[in-house]
């Protein structure tokens, strides 16, 4: 039986109050950015239900060290194995003028020293009210507090142009969901075995093979109830079969017979139809789907897919997890590295 389409919800983070303003010297290459501090104007009619909706940030949640099943029905990643890995985190203010301790809301992949790629989900997420957003690198736990962890600050949040997030008249699930994170100075690469170090970006416009596999990591929700997340301290790690996206565009459409169809070409579907459970999550959002290269000796991986959407309740009944196919986008990701270098 299919899902029923109110089960049916944005994977992480599409709304919480952040608003994009554009940049006119920047629409050559169809961007916006989204900035701290803005919030919806007094009298905005309360958002309504969508079949496609943001989940809950998660922020405040417990990180748990010890999880049975992970991301959903992962395992523990091995520390460095992913050493492209970020965490994008959020400040929150707490009384009396201080600040609570930045947590993790979405992932992402560093793919310059100055640069990470997320999902534009995930800068529309950001709390109005942050004090300021992180990204933390260089480590497989939250908690590592060690040398090669390194925490640096945002300077910009740069979303795709076309792009439209959650508002009052859309569910913020559709095309285009991918974004870039500018940090406030370089990430300090390790070496070979080593964390942190880039992933590479695909080759223009290619579309990876099927069958074939790819990894998904993240520090999203380990839980298939969506009302009970639980968040691991340590990185989870799983890998899927790709499916074909025609194969993905007709589940998601038998899913959700009386709604459009948000799938885009630009979009790239992971499913285990063996282990419905295996699913990305809250929490997950932004981070990299990728494919390691076995050519290269120093065991490179290539970023393939950003975490965009998904079921609801995570791996509780089979759906695809479906990611921003990132080669639909090297074009505009090196655009945006040029403009605002």
């Amino acid at each position: 039986m299919s899902p029923p389409a109110s089960v049916l919800l944005a994977c992480a983070l599409c709304a919480s109050g952040a608003l994009g303003a554009a940049l006119p010297h920047a629409l050559d290459v169809s961007v916006k950015e989204v900035v701290l501090g803005s919030t919806p104007s007094p009298g905005s009619p309360a958002r309504p239900s969508y079949p496609f909706a943001p989940v809950p940030l998660g922020l405040g949640h417990r990180r748990f060290v010890d999880i049975g099943n992970q991301i959903v029905d992962g395992n523990n990643a091995d520390v460095n194995k992913f050493p492209h890995q970020v965490s994008m985190q959020v400040v929150m203010p707490r009384w009396f003028g201080t600040e609570a301790d930045p947590q993790h809301i979405c992932g992402g992949t560093l793919v310059a020293e100055q640069w990470v790629l997320t999902a534009a989900h995930c800068l529309y997420g950001v709390p109005s009210n942050a004090r300021r957003v992180e990204v933390l690198l260089g480590v497989s736990f939250l908690s590592d507090k060690g040398s090669n962890a390194q925490r640096i600050v945002v300077s910009r949040m740069l979303a795709h142009g076309d792009y439209v997030p959650a508002d009052d008249t859309h569910s913020g699930v559709g095309p285009n969901d991918i974004a870039l994170l500018k940090l406030f100075h370089r990430a300090v690469l390790a070496q070979v075995g080593g964390a942190p170090r880039l992933a590479a970006l695909p080759t223009v416009d290619v579309v990876p093979g099927v069958p074939g596999d790819a990894t998904l990591t993240g520090w999203g929700s380990t839980s298939t109830d969506s009302n009970s997340p639980s968040y691991p301290d340590g990185l989870q790690r799983i890998t899927f079969p790709l499916i074909t996206y025609s194969s993905c565009n007709s589940f998601v459409s038998r899913s959700i017979p009386n709604e459009p169809n948000p799938l885009a070409p630009s979009n790239l579907c992971t499913m285990d139809k063996q282990n419905p459970r295996a699913s990305s999550c809250s929490g997950d959002s932004g981070g990299p789907l990728v494919q390691a290269q076995p050519a290269q000796p120093d065991g490179s991986t290539t970023v393939i897919g950003v975490v965009s959407w998904g079921l609801k309740d995570c791996g509780a009944e089979l759906f695809p997890s479906v990611y921003t196919r990132v080669s639909a986008f090297v074009g505009w990701i090196n655009a945006v590295e040029a403009k605002y270098q």
